[in-house]
């Protein structure tokens, strides 16, 4: 017998998928070593960080097409430390 097909729709993120979003990334960082922070986002700082924010470019969701569930998100944003003509980029896996 076949495995189920898994199908994601990716999708530009809105405010609506802050909370979810927020978990994924809060997970990961309270494990602590893969990402560049050390604690954990509130909603207000995950919108200027990855939704709304001065260095925002652009934040995608991938959601799984029959639960309609968050299972991850890429975002680019702009950085100090970077050329004009780059972007930080961060992919978190859900």
């Amino acid at each position: 017998m076949a495995a189920p097909e898994e199908r994601l729709i990716v999708r530009a993120a809105v405010k609506e998928d802050v909370v979810p979003l927020a978990s994924i990334l809060n997970e990961i960082v309270l494990v602590g070593g893969t990402t560049a922070l050390e604690a954990p986002l509130s909603h207000a700082e995950f919108i200027r960080y990855f939704l709304h924010g001065p260095d925002f470019l652009t934040c995608y969701v991938a959601e799984d097409a029959a639960s309609r569930q968050a299972a991850g998100f890429q975002a680019l944003a702009r950085h100090p430390d970077l050329s004009d003509r780059w972007a930080d980029i961060a992919t978190l896996p859900g």
